[in-house]
């Protein structure tokens, strides 16, 4: 008996932390590509692509800014990562000007627009859950990278979930959340590029931004606590390893699971996990890789790069 009570008392003490990307919204069939936002401005927006082009027609001589990222901004052929590479590689070459002119269209026009889209379209899709609902519902804390409220709406149901001292109920949206007719957002979106002698540089950098913005930075409680991490969708590139790195190393002693879904990204995230952690502590880790389909209820929604 007195083993039962302890089994049943570590059990739910346990500390089990999710960590979701793109890739989750996706296998649910939302909408939530960089393209088929982009979509949605070229359907919804038509004068959107206008107002841009006035604003960076002024500065008709930033050649840099105009071929390498504007028009890759709005090109339907990119995803999320590619962005913030184009971001990273336009702001590290531009002038103060030219970066005022980015960090107004970014606060002006597309962050808005964005915010709106996933609040207003993405959130009010009718889904349904497409993986184990017993599993996604067992996890004490989830770092969220998306905007939108997937996981919220479809898994969030177990009551030790609302004794959570976290911002929003334990989960922790790590860049924002999406809501409709805000006065002031709290969307982050950047990369790590950065210099501290330069303000409008600064600006872009995502830390900086969720600092600014003052976003939920409940997962700082979780640096050096043991727990059991899964993570589900997410790419593991190289813009999010501060914040994953120090996660698992701290616990590459207890159960970490990477969900894969196709045999590129199995490959993929094996490589992306031994560039983050290193040879050594890869190794020495207990890090496995599943199939996403061993917690899958019905046929997740298939998507291709994109997914990150």
């Amino acid at each position: 008996m007195l083993n039962e009570q302890n089994n049943y008392k570590n059990e739910h003490n346990e500390t089990k932390l999710l960590i979701i990307g793109n890739g989750f919204d996706l296998a649910h069939g939302l909408k939530t590509e960089y393209m088929d936002f982009i979509g949605y401005l070229l359907d919804n927006v038509p004068d959107f692509f206008e107002k841009i082009k006035t604003k960076y027609d002024v500065l008709s001589k930033s050649a840099y800014i105009n071929i390498h990222f504007l028009d890759q901004l709005f090109s339907k052929v990119n995803n999320w990562i590619n962005l913030e590479e184009n971001l990273a590689n336009s702001i590290s070459v531009s002038n103060d000007d030219e970066l005022m002119l980015l960090t107004e269209i970014f606060n002006e026009y597309l962050l808005p627009y964005f915010e709106d889209y996933v609040a207003t379209q993405v959130n009010k899709v009718i889904i349904t859950p497409v993986f184990k609902t017993d599993f996604l519902s067992s996890f004490t804390d989830v770092i969220c990278f998306n905007y939108s409220n997937t996981y919220e709406r479809l898994y969030f149901k177990l009551p030790q979930h609302k004794k959570s001292a976290n911002c929003n109920r334990h989960i922790c949206y790590i860049n924002g959340k999406a809501l409709p007719n805000v006065e002031k957002s709290n969307i982050v979106f950047g990369c790590d590029e950065y210099d501290a002698d330069n303000e409008n540089i600064t600006w872009f950098n995502k830390s900086f931004q969720r600092t600014l913005k003052s976003t939920d930075d409940s997962y700082k409680k979780l640096h050096g606590k043991r727990m059991s991490i899964t993570i589900i969708g997410h790419s593991l590139g190289e813009t999010d390893h501060h914040i994953i790195k120090p996660l698992i190393s701290s616990n590459s002693y207890n159960e970490i699971k990477i969900y894969y879904h196709n045999h590129e990204w199995h490959h993929r995230l094996i490589h992306r996990t031994m560039a983050m952690l290193g040879t050594n502590r890869f190794e020495n880790s207990f890090i496995s890789f599943k199939d996403i389909k061993e917690i899958v209820t019905t046929k997740p929604h298939q998507h291709d790069d994109a997914m990150l």
